[in-house]
């Protein structure tokens, strides 16, 4: 697997006005995205909170296709997390062509890159332009399913410069529900999450480019785990999540 040199684009100090387009490139070029998602995770149990953490970062790559769609894969990926267990990182060496079971447990990396798409409106990105969206999404595999609702507000900030590329930094915060069943690690019984809570951060969109230049949000939900037979128990969850998107240069 091809691994790609890292570097992180900085916002520049400046601004000047980017084009008002609102729509993504033509289907072409390839672009690089230094990606990292630091989660939190307390878990309340009758015998007392057990923490969680997981630290996930690569370069992710991404080619745009016909019809509105997109060809994204893994050039780099590293992930560690820190449980009751001990320290963990786990090889990450082959993701293809399915993600291996020790990895499934510490990250739905399905879902990555939800992180690369500011959904946009039907008008050009003009500072002060605001609007709303709302989606729900499902998806299930063989021995899991999950089902995510939001909604979302977006405003446009301000214009930006990124690396000499003009650009809008767009304000988002959004109401999350999900609903998800999975196997346990390293147990028998299944567990049924529901989690709702709210995600807020920015976007840094180049109109004219028709790209996603960067983004930043953090976000924090609760809700609870249900475990099935054998285990027949219920455990809350708090989770604080961070992330950051640059595009490499």
């Amino acid at each position: 697997m091809p691994r790609a040199l890292l570097a992180v684009s900085l916002l520049a100090l400046f601004a000047v006005p980017a084009a008002a387009q609102s729509h993504y490139a033509p289907p072409g070029d390839t672009v690089r995205y230094r990606w990292g998602v630091k989660t939190n995770v307390i878990v309340s149990t009758p015998q007392g909170e057990i923490p969680v953490n997981a630290d996930q970062s690569g370069v992710v790559a991404m080619t745009r296709l016909p019809h509105d769609s997109a060809l994204v894969w893994f050039e780099s990926l590293e992930i560690a997390a820190s449980t009751p267990a001990g320290e963990q990182k786990p090889s990450t060496a082959e993701l293809v062509p399915t993600i291996p079971p020790e990895l499934e447990g510490m990250g739905d990396l399905r879902h990555v890159f939800d992180d690369f798409f500011l959904r946009l409106p039907a008008k050009p990105l003009t500072v002060g332009l605001a609007w709303s969206d709302t989606v729900a999404r499902s998806d299930s595999s063989a021995d899991r399913w999950m089902r995510v609702g939001a909604v979302s507000e977006y405003r446009v900030e301000r214009d930006t410069v990124v690396n000499g590329v003009a650009g809008v930094v767009v304000a988002m915060k959004e109401h999350v529900d999900i609903q998800a069943e999975n196997p346990v690690p390293n147990a028998p019984a299944r567990g049924h999450t529901t989690l709702a809570g709210t995600d807020t951060g920015y976007f840094v969109f180049a109109p004219k480019a028709g790209r996603v230049l960067g983004r930043r949000h953090e976000g924090h939900f609760t809700g609870s785990m249900v475990l099935g037979a054998p285990a027949n128990m219920e455990m809350k969850q708090a989770i604080d999540i961070s992330a950051t998107v640059d595009e490499v240069r």
